[in-house]
């Protein structure tokens, strides 16, 4: 008597699940059936849902049904995206999208892959700063309060979007620079649950430099939305085999100001819930000028090279160089080593301790660029006076408060050769 109900709730489930999957399977056939071979004619009605989804009018070409067996592809041709001033802010030539079954779970449309060639997009910010993709505004400073993150939403759920052969235009009316295209555009993003990864791959004006390469793998909350990228944590790959600085700082927002030289880099980059954590740059420069503070003069360099890397937790920052080394344009050289140094500093406000450690500074060296480096107006002062010269190594100096005017502070390491005015 007691397996009477249990065999009554058995047969109750598999009749469930044979009923959810009898429907499922009526739906997949009536989409094969009925609706992909007269999907031309719900081509207006596409538009009208798919502007209304994106917030932004959208024209197709034509739309055709390019697959066979149970995963059914769709082709459109000619598909443009226009911005709020009726600007066609992207094209798409060519795009094959396969449907996924996921759809059919979800309730909403889900691509197994998003292929697309040729594609010319308009990447914008705007005189308010905001940054507008295709004409969708991605600047917003409230999380999925505008229309790309509507957008960013639905196109981080898509299994693969693969762009072949494309380009990119960004304008800049911030800087009011002039545009710069990127061609031979490669991109592929990857999405799962809580991951995503991303390779885009371009090559940049002649004259810039070399093709270069960027990549990342994020993950983000699981309950987080998909498209709210502020909240994804993980790294990311740059590599510029070349590039010339001076039109690189035309679009690039530098920690100092960079005015002529070339060279290449390549850097790892940590990002904790949207903010940036740490990053480390291997660089190799020549015939660079820089300026690091703009109460400075400039330095200039035949050659720089070494590794850097930069950490910042709460209020400590701390900037580490590996085989650094540099020749100035007067012919001083700096050999190959290395120096550590950390502070404490809230932001926006005054440095109230830190750290030095290298194991090795030629003091002459410093005093003679001590005016082009920001070291505080009276420590510039006292290099200036006394010129010394002479070798330090293995140097480990702590101190509290001001650079220029510590109130404590203490020094150990090796001097030889000292000399002083």
């Amino acid at each position: 008597m007691r397996r009477r109900p249990l065999r009554w709730l058995a047969r109750t489930l598999i009749g469930l699940v044979i009923g959810v999957w009898g429907v499922l399977l009526i739906a997949w056939l009536s989409l094969h059936w009925l609706i992909l071979p007269h999907i031309d004619e719900w081509r207006v009605p596409l538009e009208t849902r798919a502007s209304a989804m994106l917030g932004a009018p959208i024209r197709v070409g034509a739309i055709s049904v390019r697959s066979s067996g149970w995963v059914p592809a769709i082709e459109l041709r000619d598909v443009e995206v226009l911005d709020a001033e009726r600007r066609v802010a992207l094209r798409l030539p060519h795009v094959f999208a396969a449907l996924s079954p996921r759809s059919l779970l979800a309730l909403d449309l889900r691509f197994e892959q998003l292929l697309v060639d040729g594609a010319s997009l308009d990447v914008r910010r705007d005189a308010a700063g905001h940054i507008r993709v295709a004409g969708l505004d991605f600047g917003s400073s409230v999380a999925g309060g505008d229309d790309g993150g509507r957008v960013a939403d639905w196109f981080f759920k898509q299994h693969e979007f693969v762009i072949r052969g494309g380009s990119v235009r960004w304008i800049d009316e911030v800087r009011q620079a002039p545009p710069l295209v990127l061609g031979d555009v490669e991109l592929v993003v990857r999405n799962g649950l809580r991951e995503h990864a991303v390779r885009f791959d371009a090559t940049p004006p002649p004259g810039w430099g070399d093709r270069f390469s960027v990549r990342g793998r994020f993950t983000q909350p699981l309950l987080a939305r998909r498209g709210d990228w502020r909240r994804w944590s993980g790294t990311a790959y740059a590599e510029l085999p070349r590039a010339d600085v001076h039109a690189l700082r035309q679009h690039v927002d530098l920690p100092f100001e960079l005015s002529e030289g070339d060279g290449a880099l390549r850097g790892w980059f940590d990002v904790d819930a949207g903010q940036p954590r740490s990053a480390t740059v291997d660089l190799a420069l020549r015939a660079v000028t820089l300026r690091l503070d703009p109460k400075v003069d400039p330095l200039s360099f035949e050659q720089v090279e070494g590794r850097f890397s930069v950490d910042r937790r709460d209020d400590r920052i701390s900037v580490a160089a590996r085989r650094f080394g540099f020749v100035t344009g007067d012919g001083v050289r700096w050999p190959l080593g290395n120096v550590d140094v950390a502070w404490r500093q809230r932001e926006g406000g005054e440095v109230s301790g830190g750290e030095l450690d290298a194991d090795r500074l030629d003091l002459g060296v410093i005093a003679g660029v001590a005016t082009r480096l920001p070291l505080g107006a009276s420590l510039r002062e006292l290099l200036a006076d006394v010129r010394p010269q002479g070798i330090l190594t293995g140097l480990a100096t702590r101190w509290e408060g001001p650079l220029d005017a510590p109130e404590r502070y203490r020094i150990k390491g090796l001097l030889s050769g000292l000399t002083l005015e």
